[in-house]
């Protein structure tokens, strides 16, 4: 078992985030926030398999697999 978190931010001076967030967790889990053409894309994964996801705007792909999750894992769902 593995309790490690790391947190990579992209940042300017004043700590604002340019490009990226990135935080890693566990034996090899990931989630990656980024900037791409205009909007924001969500990754998540373990080693170097991941899913990417559009999170620009309501009812975005992020948005939907969290609905879908929250819908066949309900002991899982936290509101």
């Amino acid at each position: 078992m593995s309790n490690k978190i790391s947190v990579r931010i992209d940042s300017d001076e004043s700590h604002q985030p340019i490009e990226n967030v990135k935080v890693t967790f566990g034996p090899h889990h990931f989630v990656d926030i980024m900037k791409n053409n205009g909007g924001i894309k969500f990754v998540m994964g373990v080693t170097h398999h991941a899913y990417v996801m559009d999170a620009s705007k309501l009812n975005s792909e992020f948005e939907q697999l969290i609905w879908k999750l929250k819908e066949n894992n309900p002991d899982n769902s936290v509101d």
